[in-house]
């Protein structure tokens, strides 16, 4: 950063907010801290937790009930 301009090589001299803007524009991502509360973090309950939990709960399960043929077949 020159003179509170970022640079990169081979390229113009741009400000800060330029080149974050570019960023965001190619990447989806924003800077950090976020600009407002919509930038935030934040977790989507459809699609990541509820699936999770589902899959956690799947495999708990199958745990279980192979727990229980094992003692069946080896009750000590």
């Amino acid at each position: 950063m020159v003179d509170g301009h970022a640079t990169m090589t081979g390229a113009k001299t741009r400000s800060e907010s330029e080149v974050v803007a570019e960023i965001r524009g190619l990447t989806g991502q924003y800077a950090v801290p976020a600009a407002t509360a919509a930038e935030g973090a934040g977790i989507d309950w459809g699609s990541t937790i509820i699936p999770l939990g589902i899959a956690l709960a799947i495999i708990f399960g199958i745990g279980l009930i192979l727990m229980r043929v094992w003692h069946r077949i080896d009750p000590s």
